[in-house]
């Protein structure tokens, strides 16, 4: 693999070439609120697979969508990139502005943003392909703060065994249970990422100047084996319930969800309570979507 500087650490190779994309997000903000077009990270498809073949050390196949993203030849990665710093909607009116814009046309400053910025995953793919997948490398870039004038951004890569029995069981629900899509919408932090028991590899903080970029590198360990705890406050209601029947720690049924998470956390040291606590998640797959209007 072509490093910028061939002296550097893997680290600073990292934090180097992010810097070649990072340094053109203060243009690209300027460009979208000009255009209203919301060009930040346009390039993320791209930016994630490099920034993956990185970590793992894989490169691209030339595929196209149309194959793997990364292979070494024996095994293969997919690469996901999900960007969290996208358009919001005004609470007044309802009108829908770039995550730049610092007030609405009504003259309201309030602002709903949006969550539901998600990878996709093709379940079809990770069943029938598991035995060459090695890895998938889901990566994140989120505001520090939801706010117009935020300038601090936080990107975060984590890995996750292809071959993971748990991530394998939210796949194949997909493939099995779903008639109209293969398609798996993970939702950054939510349940289901975390039952995928992911390992986090690096963690970086940007910070934009006027024409560039500053990066400081908060965790990089590529070798890292321990996987992300389940937070107790993405957890349902009736899960919590159940952990806290199976240690016989009594409960109020009418007991809200932060109640029922004080309740773990005082009676049980949660760092040991294992992915076999959190079972997969019931859905409603296969349901209509609702009608889309498109407005001038």
């Amino acid at each position: 693999m072509n490093n910028i500087n061939k002296d550097m650490t893997p680290k600073q190779d990292f934090i180097s070439n992010f810097k070649t994309f990072s340094n053109g997000w203060p243009i690209r903000i300027k460009q979208s609120l000009q255009s209203n077009l919301d060009g930040f990270i346009s390039e993320s498809g791209f930016m994630g697979e490099y920034l993956a073949s990185l970590i793992t050390g894989k490169k691209g196949t030339a595929s196209a969508g149309l194959g793997f993203d990364l292979s070494d030849g024996v095994k293969a990665d997919e690469s996901k990139l999900a960007v969290l710093v996208r358009g919001k909607t005004c609470t007044e009116c309802g009108s829908k502005y770039l995550f730049f814009r610092e007030t609405c046309e009504c003259g309201s400053d309030n602002f709903k943003y949006p969550n539901d910025s998600r990878w996709g995953i093709d379940a079809k793919a990770g069943i029938e392909y598991k035995s060459q997948l090695d890895k998938y490398i889901l990566q994140v870039i989120k505001p520090k703060t939801n706010d117009a004038s935020c300038k601090e951004f936080i990107y975060e890569a984590f890995l996750v065994d292809a071959k993971n029995p748990h991530f394998t069981e939210y796949l194949m629900n997909q493939y099995v249970n779903s008639p109209k899509s293969n398609n798996c919408n993970l939702l950054p932090y939510s349940y289901d990422f975390y039952r995928a028991q992911p390992i986090q590899v690096v963690s970086l903080e940007i910070t934009l100047n006027e024409f560039d970029s500053d990066v400081n590198c908060v965790y990089y360990n590529l070798k890292n084996q321990k996987c992300e705890e389940m937070p107790l406050d993405v957890v349902e209601a009736n899960t919590l319930k159940n952990i806290l029947e199976n240690h016989s720690i009594t409960f109020k049924n009418s007991s809200s969800k932060q109640t029922l998470i004080s309740l773990i956390k005082s009676n049980l040291d949660t760092s040991k309570l294992t992915i076999e606590n959190f079972p997969l998640k019931v859905k409603s797959l296969g349901k209509e979507r609702g009608t889309l209007i498109r407005k001038l």
